[in-house]
């Protein structure tokens, strides 16, 4: 098929005197390379006879007319116009409905581009083309399935008036159609079509109304836009361009393109660098995008132009803290506040930064300005809450949720906080019902399920906390968290190995998970394997070097694996990091002199017992009773305890131990009375009322002694050491008769050692010529 090339496509075919004149014709085309653009058109058209293809490149105002002129020009022609103002898929079956389709001669065809609108995809190629390069648009592809019976069932000239965009996308994905044209025609825009169209576009898109409009009508006015931004006369409009883009660029993201929206920002300001709407949305933008860096640049356009705009410092306040320039972020805020301390939401934000800098008193302050400016603000209540949480301030932080809840009732982060402070004020019972509201606003929340189950944990409802730590773990299984408390209550109901298991799948989350580390090896403990503990709660001090609680139980471990020194030293560092911890003090004074004591097995929280010194011949033991500095020590120990603790009667007791040794036998005595008077539990008060026997016979008050060891025996009928003073008391009052009752029930006990020491205890010195003593020392152990 023949194509005839139009004017602009090559200006020397045709001659300019072949163009009809219309000087006088209101109608004619201001420009001159437009009229004569049209008297080619014109030409065209009026040489092809039947089926024919024309493209007109136009702005819509344009196209009116051009039709207005065709049917002035040819007046013998029947021309129509098939105009379409929605999407359709078949434009065959659009003409077919025409009843005049058989008179018509020519037919303008505008609107099309509508059906295009869904397929925009701004930025194809870098060059700002409306083409998806993926897709079809339905009515192309039809275009190109149905264009023989386009030629062969319409003896019709079409004239496709159509925007650039349009005609790009026919050459990109309607060529087999595009290729039967017979020429393509570009026409510019009168100046005053222009000049209206813009003020029209100006009029409608007020930020406003693009809230109101659907993403159709946004992407038809998009088109509408660049429409006008493709016309060549640039100077006509050179004031309004920056407006244009900024608009298109607010469409673009009503639309879903964001990028090519900023793209039209920054073309706006790149012509007008002063246009300080669009340097405050790109910062905006640019921060919702987070392009932190970006927005700063933009919001620093804003303030060179603008020193006071409170929102912009503001803005950038929240840019440098989301790139963690606290400090920097902190100046930001306060020039925000110098401009307007009234708002409340800048006050809040300057609360938020202050916390994450861990100035909580001054966190409190600002969140307590921004209540005082609205006080309906929850998320301020909440925020407050837990910034009181953090100073250990758990009433004010539960008021301050509590009232967070009272304006919304279902802000569920406000009730698990909540939850956690009751659990740290220790009432149970009503965290859980907290962490119930939570799972019942939002079952999803793992964080609220595992909450709930260290709440049970600490009820002792352990199976329970089992059920929701295993929903936890149903939502998310990559918390270590979880597992490790999981591990704790698997603990506790005695499924070690199971806990094993769940504290190792901690670790494995977490490495560096000292907790994960420190409950497995407490869990070792449990099943004896002291040495494998040892490592595991050494691997958590390499994480954490000073957690106290780890520091002790190394202490306890290597006292049970008797490595007394080395426990010594855990327990000295423990009290370097809490030194108020009056057990860490006793234990201390109690592995100095643990080797001195006549506890068969000791253990901290039973007195350390007294070895009544019989006479001088045990040199070791005299030796080691006489290690001044060590009872010294000792002694300044248990003194520290009782200053933190003054009711602990196990210290007290303790205290008379090395006070004995010292020979400071009334102050040991009166340690001695102390530990009694605070009722202690049955173990502590047997050994304390046995080292207070041994204290009174020191001080030679024999029948007080003899009282104190009655009591024992009503404690411990088989206490040796207290059945044998016994018998010493009575042998020194001549009673030989009960003296060799409760020698012989002590020799019945353990007959070796007490044999050996009758023979030459002083204490017997009265009896020892009597028959029955002597038969004592005569018989064997079993006869007696």
């Amino acid at each position: 098929m023949n194509k005839i090339i139009s004017k602009k496509d090559n200006s020397s075919i045709y001659s300019a005197t072949l163009y009809p004149t219309f000087s006088d014709d209101k109608s004619a085309f201001l420009k001159e390379e437009d009229e004569e653009e049209y008297q080619t058109l014109l030409r065209s058209v009026s040489w092809t006879e039947g089926f024919g293809l024309f493209f007109v490149e136009c702005f819509p105002t344009q196209g009116t007319k051009i039709i207005n002129r065709f049917k002035k020009d040819l007046p013998k022609k029947t021309i129509e116009l098939l105009k379409l103002t929605d999407p359709i898929s078949s434009l065959y079956s659009s003409i077919e409905k025409l009843s005049s389709k058989q008179k018509l001669d020519i037919l303008f065809i505008q609107g099309l581009e509508h059906s295009l609108n869904e397929y925009i995809k701004p930025g194809y190629g870098g060059q700002g083309d409306y083409y998806k390069e993926d897709t079809v648009p339905a009515i192309l592809g039809h275009l190109n399935l149905q264009r023989e019976r386009f030629r062969d069932n319409f003896n019709i000239c079409l004239i496709f008036l159509l925007p650039k965009f349009a005609i790009k996308y026919f050459i990109r994905r309607a060529p087999d159609f595009y290729d039967w044209r017979s020429g393509t025609f570009e026409f510019s825009t009168d100046k005053e079509l222009l000049d209206k169209a813009i003020e029209d576009i100006k009029n409608k898109l007020e930020d406003h109304d693009i809230d109101d409009l659907s993403i159709e009508e946004c992407k038809k006015r998009i088109l509408e836009i660049d429409a006008i931004l493709d016309e060549d006369n640039n100077n006509s409009y050179v004031a309004d361009k920056p407006k244009l883009l900024f608009k298109k660029g607010n469409l673009l993201f009503k639309v879903g393109y964001p990028i090519e929206g900023i793209n039209s920002y920054y073309e706006a300001v790149d012509i007008s660098p002063n246009y300080i709407q669009v340097w405050e949305r790109l910062g905006f933008i640019l921060f919702r995008i987070y392009q932190y860096e970006e927005a700063i640049f933009c919001l620093d356009k804003v303030i060179n132009i603008k020193p006071n705009d409170d929102s912009s410092w503001h803005l950038r306040g929240l840019c440098l803290s989301s790139l963690g320039r606290l400090e920097e972020a902190l100046e930001s805020l306060d020039q925000a506040l110098e401009v307007n301390p009234n708002d409340s939401f800048i006050w809040g934000n300057k609360g938020k930064l202050l916390n994450q800098l861990e100035e909580y008193q001054q966190a409190l302050l600002s969140f307590n300005r921004s209540l005082e400016l609205d006080p309906e603000n929850d998320e301020i209540w909440y925020l407050k809450g837990k910034v009181l949480s953090e100073l250990k301030k758990y009433e004010e932080a539960l008021n301050s949720f509590d009232k967070a809840l009272e304006i919304h009732s279902n802000y569920y982060e406000a009730w698990g906080m909540r939850g956690v402070i009751l659990v740290n004020l220790q009432y149970y019972k009503q965290a859980l019902i907290s962490f119930d509201k939570l799972i019942e606003i939002n079952p999803n929340d793992y964080q609220g399920w595992l909450n709930r189950g260290i709440a049970l944990i600490y009820l002792k409802r352990h199976q329970e906390a089992l059920k929701s730590l295993n929903k936890a773990l149903e939502i998310n299984s990559d918390d270590d968290m979880i597992w490790g408390n999981k591990g704790v209550v698997l603990r506790n109901l005695g499924h070690y190995q199971e806990a094993l298991e769940s504290f190792d799948n901690a670790i494995k989350l977490d490495f560096n998970n000292d907790r994960g580390w420190f409950h497995k090896g407490i869990t070792l403990i449990k099943l004896k394997q002291y040495q494998e503990a040892l490592k595991c709660l050494d691997k958590a001090l390499e994480i954490d070097p000073n957690d106290h609680n780890t520091l002790i139980e190394k202490g306890n471990t290597l006292y049970l694996l008797q490595c007394y020194e080395q426990a010594l030293i855990s327990f000295k560092k423990a009290i370097e990091v809490n030194p108020n911890d009056s057990d860490d003090w006793n234990a201390c004074g109690y592995l100095l002199l643990n080797q001195s004591s006549a506890n068969d097995q000791p253990v901290f929280d039973i007195p350390l017992e007294i070895i009544p010194i019989v006479n001088s011949k045990n040199n070791q033991l005299n030796e080691s009773l006489n290690n001044q500095k060590s009872y010294q020590e000792a002694l300044s120990y248990f003194d520290k305890a009782i200053e933190l603790k003054p009711d602990y009667s196990l210290v007290f007791a303790n205290r008379s131990f090395p006070l004995y040794y010292l020979g400071e036998y009334q102050e040991a005595l009166k340690s001695c009375i102390k530990a009694i008077k605070l009722k202690p539990h049955k173990e502590v008060k047997e050994i304390t009322l046995a080292n207070k026997g041994f204290i009174l016979m020191k001080l030679e008050r024999y029948k007080q002694a003899l009282s104190t060891f009655k009591e024992v025996l009503k404690l411990n009928p088989n206490h040796q050491n207290v059945l044998y003073k016994i018998a010493c008391c009575y042998s020194l009052q001549n009673n030989t008769g009960q003296a060799i009752k409760y020698l012989k029930q002590a020799i019945k006990l353990k007959p070796e050692k007490y044999i050996n020491l009758a023979k030459d205890d002083p204490y017997f010195t009265k009896i020892k010529q009597d028959a029955r003593f002597q038969r004592l020392q005569l018989k064997p152990a079993l006869q007696i």
